[in-house]
């Protein structure tokens, strides 16, 4: 059975990995409902907001590491300042190869998990599906 998320933020400011991003997500029917930022501000603000409303929070985040205004690191740092009703998933993707990201990623325990760039539709059919 493959796993169904309610909504998905995918948090990038590369237009080219949203749009392909966005087309993965279609193509395999992880979601209907994706909400796009292009930096981690954005997507706290949002999150922050939808929580105080009581409207819907994401189920997943897919969170890009370098980006303008806030990056990945410091919407972690943020958002760890917050307790949510719900836990919501977060995957890091990133083209970076850094040995220090990836020991921070591993290490973090919000962090679900770590996608190499570019996103493809193997890699999320199998993170995202269970048999």
């Amino acid at each position: 059975m493959k796993r169904k998320f309610n909504l998905i933020y995918v948090v990038d400011d590369d237009d080219i990995y949203v749009f392909t991003a966005l087309r993965v997500l279609e193509s395999i029917g992880l979601t209907e409902h994706v909400q796009v930022f292009d930096n981690g501000k954005k997507a706290l603000d949002q999150l922050l907001l939808n929580y105080e409303k009581g409207d819907v929070l994401p189920d997943l985040i897919l969170l890009d590491l370098n980006m303008p205004i806030w990056d990945g690191w410091f919407f972690l740092t943020e958002i760890e300042k917050t307790v949510f009703v719900k836990k919501i998933d977060i995957m890091i993707v990133s083209s970076s190869i850094n040995t220090e990201d990836i020991t921070r990623i591993s290490e973090n325990k919000l962090v679900k998990g770590f996608i190499s760039k570019p996103l493809s539709i193997d890699v999320m059919k199998e993170l995202f599906e269970r048999k």
